[in-house]
């Protein structure tokens, strides 16, 4: 038999948990990116990223627990874009 365990201990790197569908990977610069939704206008954020599970990816850096970040038709995305953010119930 075989088993896998992910051990979490106190003490670990804090971050912000995102849908994987938030992230943009950019594979020219090896960065990894994010809309933040501001009002009714997209802003381009680079993140630093930890580890993916369960469909969410861990934001090191680049994003605050509180900021709205775009979901859906990313690539259609710029910065500056006016978008009409949708509310998701919690």
């Amino acid at each position: 038999m075989f088993a896998t365990a992910r051990l979490v201990l106190p003490g670990g790197n804090q971050g912000v948990f995102v849908p994987r569908e938030a992230v943009v990977s950019d594979q020219n610069t090896n960065s990894y990116r994010v809309f933040i939704i501001k009002g009714t206008s997209a802003h381009l954020q680079v993140v630093q990223i930890g580890d993916e599970e369960n469909g969410w990816i861990q934001i090191l850096s680049g994003v605050k627990g509180d900021d709205e970040l775009a979901t859906s038709n990313l690539q259609q995305l710029y910065e500056g874009a006016k978008v009409q953010p949708t509310q998701q119930t919690k």
